[in-house]
């Protein structure tokens, strides 16, 4: 995962903006994402905020 960020930071871009501002709402808002969006395994509405969790990989789909 941390190969095709690195690639997709420095091609640059606005698909590059868009990670980087997933990322930093993921680490600003760590605390508050673990307790209050707990693993779900087929959410059906809202966001799916504990993807973003490095612990899952940060999955941005």
């Amino acid at each position: 995962m941390r190969a095709s960020w690195s690639r997709i930071a420095e091609e640059g871009g606005r698909r590059a903006d868009f990670y980087a501002g997933l990322e930093r709402i993921a680490s600003t808002h760590l605390a508050d994402i673990r307790p209050g969006f707990p693993y779900i395994p087929r959410p059906v509405s809202g966001y799916d905020l504990d993807s973003l969790l490095p612990e899952n990989g940060f999955d941005r789909a």
